[in-house]
Parts: C-alpha cells; sequence; structure tokens
C-alpha cells in the first residue's frame, strides 16, 4: 500500500516537555530524534486523519500508531510541513537494503506548505499510517524524513520486527 499521508501532527501536543514522554518511548540524550511506537497500534477510523488518508486512498481498515520526535538539543528546530504532514515516511527492509515503501502527494495549494517549529528539549506527538496486509506487515519497518535541512533528513526512528495486524 502507498499513502501520502503517513505522518500527520496531533496538534495540541506540539512542543509539549520531555519529560512528559510516556514511559515506553526513548530518545537520544543530546539529539534530535524519533521514536514509533510500534507496539500499540490501532486498526480504527479515526475521523480527523482518516479524511487526510482517505484524500491518499487507503482503505477503511487501516492501521496507525504515535510516533515522537524529540528535540533534546539547545536549538530549535523547524520542520517543513504539508497539510500537517511531516514527510516521514516508511521504509521497509527489502533484500539487505531499506526501500520507501510510502509516496508523498503534493498539494496544489500554495497555502498547504508551512512549517513546525519544535522547541529545545520538546517534543511533537503524531499519528502514522502503517501498512494493513499480512505480507507488508510481516517485514521490518523504519522511518525516514524526505524533506527538509540535512540533519532532519538524516533521522531514522527505531525500527518494528514483524508487526502484527
Amino acid at each position: 500500500m502507498e499513502s501520502g499521508a503517513t505522518a500527520v501532527v496531533l496538534g495540541p501536543k506540539v512542543g509539549k516537555d520531555l519529560t512528559d514522554l510516556p514511559e515506553n518511548v526513548s530518545f537520544e540524550k543530546g539529539r534530535i530524534s524519533v521514536f514509533v511506537d510500534f507496539e500499540n497500534t490501532l486498526r480504527r477510523r479515526s475521523r480527523s486523519f482518516a479524511q487526510v488518508v482517505d484524500r491518499a486512498g487507503a482503505d477503511d481498515g487501516f492501521r496507525v500508531t504515535l510516533a515522537y520526535l524529540m528535540n533534546d538539543t539547545d536549538k530549535a528546530i523547524n520542520l517543513p510541513t504539508q497539510d500537517s504532514n511531516l514527510y516521514l515516511k516508511q521504509e521497509v527492509r527489502e533484500n539487505g537494503k531499506w526501500v520507501r515503501s510510502h509516496s508523498h502527494r503534493y498539494s496544489a495549494c500554495g497555502n498547504s506548505y508551512l512549517s513546525l517549529e519544535l522547541p529545545v528539549r520538546s517534543y511533537v506527538m503524531f499519528r502514522v499510517l502503517l501498512d494493513s496486509s499480512d505480507e507488508e506487515a510481516a517485514r521490518l519497518v523504519r522511518y525516514r524524513f524526505y524533506n527538509g535541512h540535512p540533519e532532519i533528513k538524516s533521522i531514522v526512528s527505531n525500527m518494528s520486527g514483524p508487526v502484527s495486524v
């Protein structure tokens, strides 16, 4: 499955203090990092997220989970977004190489392109779309940024093992 809407920000959670992170979320001290909660996936139709996913052509039985982008540095970071999408795309391990498995659909409206500022020692929480078929879910998965400053593009999330559907 390919979808353009894979990392949609949950607005009220932007810029929360790192000390408020759930216990299962880990981050790299002194760095910018991403953690995807592969252990707590949902198969449901969340009204706000489903509208974005529906535009991207995904089916009603999509799976989502929460992801966290953490800034444990002394400098605020600006992240490019489009329609609240952080350009964080799923990659799968195939034949010993990481391959991007989610595409991106660009907006025709210039008002869709904004940036999100993540303050010093804070995090943003967002949902990521997971592949939904048994075959796709059985692969090793991670997420990588595909837009923005080279420092941001080099950030890779933790990996899942095969995830249960």
